[in-house]
Formats: C-alpha cells, structure tokens, sequence
C-alpha cells in the first residue's frame, strides 16, 4: 500500500494515474465518521466527482468549510492527517467481532486491522498488475508478475503476447476472488500452543482460520505480515487450493531463502508446470502483494515480512 504522493490530486490537480489511485486506497481506508467516503470509492486512478467530492468532505470534516478546496499536495494537511487517522485506526468494515474466539479484546483488534489491511494490500496489487502492460521498466509490477507468476508482460512476439494476456487475466481473476472472499465474514480460533505455524486453514472447505500466540509477536511479526498471513489462509479457502503446489506442503525452503520480490520460478519441482503451480499456491499471490506494497523493503539476504511464521499449516486434506 503506498502512502505517498508525486503531485496534487483533486479539483485542480495533477491527477497522475497512480496518485489518484493511492488517494482513493487511503480516503476507503477512513472510517465513514472519521469523513471516509459512502460507500467506498473506486480505485480507478480517475479524479472524478466522487473522489473530488470525498476529499472536500474529508476536508471539511477536519478543518472545517474554509478549509477545504477539494485537493490533497504532497506532504501537506490533508494527507498528514489521513495518515495520522488511519495509525489509530483498524479501518472501515472490519470483521464482526463475533468472528473471533478465544481471544483477547486487543487480539481481536489487530486481526481486524490485518484483515482490513489484506483487503487493501489486494486492492493495490489488482491496481498495479492492470496497468503492467502500460508501464516502462524496469518497473517492480511487471517484476513482481514474472518472478511470481511466469507472466511476462513485455514480450515483442505478438502471439505470446495474447497468451501472457489471458494468464495475467488468470491472476487478476483469483486475486479478484481473494479480495471478494476477504470481504466476507469468517471464523478465527485461537489455538493456545505456541510454535509454528502460526495460522492455518485445515482443508478448503472450513473457512475456519487459526491463529497461534506468535502472530501477535511484534519482535518479528509487522502490521505487512499480519495481512499477508490473513491473506494466504483466505486464499486456501475461497481458491479451493489446499497445500503449497510446486513447493509442498508447509512451503518448503523457497519460503525461508526467497524475498517475496525475487524469482521463485528456479525453486519449484516443476518448471514447466510453474504457472499452473503457482495459479493454485497462495504463496504466490502472497509474495505478490506484498512486493508490490510500499511499506515492503526489498531484502535480498532473505524474506523477513511475508513468511516470517516460517510456513503454512494447511495441507492437502480435502
């Protein structure tokens, strides 16, 4: 999720494609009574009425009708205070607390957070990987798609070109499915026992995700974790994809040796079957996402956000 802007954005503004999309991913992030737009805006980088319109209200809500003009600059008021609100803030529509058992009042908040914030860290990845073909590299979306899905966006033969449309299309469509699936209600259970896994799904029908004490452990576990965590166990589920295909059950050692910006396709069992793979392991859309999330840091001596609970708990089970 990025949180920085290039130019101005709104009524007057430069209105630059990806700006536009960071200002509409922060503004639904807002809660409705803290000036947050309803209902929530899309993020489709245009700066139209309902994105004008929700950054005059946000404005007028915090510094009152003289102090909105209907655009946000770089580094100013109103993107610093958007920023301050979303740091106290577990974001809009978190899950019913009623999901939750087992767990602690505080517990239960930062997984709330954690689901909001997978929510949004697939919403910026389907932003980014739709505009891939558009964008000059080198460029961390069109990377991020090759090292994780085979998917090459750039290629000069035309024919291969309409092949890396339609698996591009393949992608967006199951991250599609992992956004619609984190906007549902679902169970978590806390399981007492510490160690790893730390999450995980049993099977791909109980939507149930469990939690151990170590996804609360802030010496290696970071808000970009935390949401990626939720975001590979939701994806078992609403993918129907049980295990880890091409890399086995757990994760195996790419989980441990490979950042989540990197090139996973050498590591796999298979490599001509690594596209089909890696359309059914959740790793996949996991490292994706959180490549392609401005709090990410690109760590080339090892993976320490994404798999930092070492492996997945689900298996093969039916």
């Amino acid at each position: 999720m990025n949180t920085s802007i290039s130019r101005s954005v709104g009524l007057g503004g430069a209105n630059l494609l990806l700006d536009v999309q960071t200002i509409q991913t922060l503004l639904n992030m807002i809660p409705t009574d803290q000036g947050g737009p309803q209902p929530l805006l899309d993020v489709d980088g245009l700066a139209g009425p309902k994105t004008n319109g929700s950054i005059f209200g946000f404005q007028r809500k915090h510094f009152g009708p003289a102090g909105a003009d209907g655009r946000i600059d770089p580094d100013q008021r109103s993107l610093q205070k958007i920023l301050d609100l979303l740091k106290h803030s577990i974001g809009p529509n978190p899950p019913n607390t009623s999901n939750f058992s087992g767990f602690t009042q505080e517990q239960i908040q930062i997984l709330q957070k954690a689901v909001v914030d997978a929510r949004t860290m697939v919403d910026n990845a389907m932003s980014l990987c739709s505009i891939a073909f558009a964008m000059l590299e080198p460029n961390k979306s069109i990377t991020s798609l090759r090292h994780n899905f085979d998917v090459d966006v750039k290629s000069d033969n035309p024919i291969s070109v309409a092949f890396q449309s339609t698996m591009l299309n393949m992608v967006q469509g199951n991250l599609a499915t992992i956004r619609a699936g984190l906007s549902q209600e679902f169970p978590f259970l806390f399981e007492p026992k510490p160690g790893f896994p730390e999450a995980w799904v049993e099977g791909v029908t109980d939507p149930t995700v469990h939690i151990k004490p170590g996804f609360f452990d802030n010496s290696y576990n970071t808000d970009l974790s935390r949401a990626a965590t939720i975001l590979h166990e939701r994806a078992h589920t609403v993918l129907r994809a049980p295990g880890h295909p091409g890399i086995g059950n757990g994760g195996g050692l790419v989980t441990l040796v490979v950042p989540p910006h990197e090139d996973k396709r050498p590591y796999y069992t298979n490599r001509a079957r690594f596209f089909e793979d890696a359309l059914r392991n959740p790793y996949n859309y996991e490292w994706l996402c959180v490549s392609l999330d401005s709090r990410y840091v690109e760590n080339p001596g090892g993976n320490h956000l994404s798999s930092a609970r070492m492996c997945c708990g689900a298996t093969q089970m039916a």
